[in-house]
């Protein structure tokens, strides 16, 4: 079971669709920080994590790729890397068509931060159930996200790479 649904959220990634579309402006304007404190940056790190995961329960992919610079790059398990806010959010498309995320939690276990640039280290549990049909799957895993400093002060995903905990067979 755990390969199937690590299966159907790889080929879900790589079927993206071409489709372009403007990022709405809810998201993209996550927690404006003046201060680049380690307690602030991770309340900026937690909102943003908290409207991602609110925005893939609303099969909402493209207030998740706000969330990405716009040159943003994601390393998806078993699929190609995307690149740019643009193919991220076909990445998401492609994901959200194929499964609908009953819930997403995303917890920060480590936070560098150093200038203009954090890096974050957590860990993650989803729940998705095919649209084709079939039981809930809960998936845990792990990532690494580099987040940016924005101009205005906010932060984005500059860099995301995450693989699941469960074993291949």
């Amino acid at each position: 079971m755990r390969r199937v649904a690590l299966l159907l959220v790889s080929v879900a990634c790589v079927a993206c669709t071409k489709e372009k579309a403007t990022p709405r402006t809810d998201s993209a304007n996550v927690v404006q920080q003046a201060s680049s404190s380690k307690a602030d940056v991770q309340r900026a790190i937690d909102s943003s994590l908290a409207i991602f995961a609110s925005s893939a329960k609303k099969g909402d992919p493209v207030s998740m790729a706000a969330l990405y610079d716009e040159d943003a790059i994601v390393l998806p398990p078993n699929a190609p890397a995307a690149h740019g806010r643009p193919e991220i959010q076909k990445l998401n498309e492609g994901m959200l068509g194929a499964i609908t995320m009953e819930d997403a939690k995303f917890t920060t276990q480590d936070l560098i931060v150093t200038g203009e640039y954090a890096i974050e280290t957590g860990a993650y549990v989803m729940t998705m159930k095919p649209k084709a049909g079939g039981k809930a799957v809960t998936d845990s895993g792990k990532y690494v996200t580099a987040w940016h400093k924005q101009p205005a002060g906010g932060w984005k995903m500059a860099r995301d790479i995450f693989n699941s905990n469960m074993p291949a067979k």
